[in-house]
């Protein structure tokens, strides 16, 4: 499970209560994600070594009982991006590939307080 809190450039992420956070100069600004928005962003990080098929994530996120498209995913990729709006983070789509969060900035530290 992911037990530590990722920080990635000023977001950080809290899987015991699935939010995310911004944090700039100090200050904590929910980024107030869906859950399955949070599920796909923490299935991203936390598998940072991986590129992940749009297939993939449904599987991963919404579990093979549920009928959705692939386009599905890319419109809470979108909502994801747009909530996010910082531009050192993002979630790079690799053509025929998947989707991948920027890895050469990735930070994994403890949750604090």
């Amino acid at each position: 499970e992911f037990s530590l809190a990722a920080i990635y450039h000023n977001v950080q992420f809290d899987s015991s209560k699935m939010q995310a956070f911004d944090i700039n100069n100090g200050e904590k600004k929910t980024l107030n994600l869906t859950p399955k928005e949070f599920l796909i962003l923490k299935l991203l990080v936390q598998n940072e070594e991986n590129l992940y098929s749009r297939e993939k994530i449904l599987g991963q996120v919404w579990g093979d009982d549920v009928t959705v498209t692939d386009r599905t995913v890319d419109q809470h990729i979108t909502h994801i991006r747009r909530k996010l709006n910082n531009p050192s983070f993002s979630i790079e789509a690799v053509r025929g590939e998947g989707l991948s969060p920027n890895l050469s900035k990735i930070n994994i530290r403890p949750l604090l307080g």
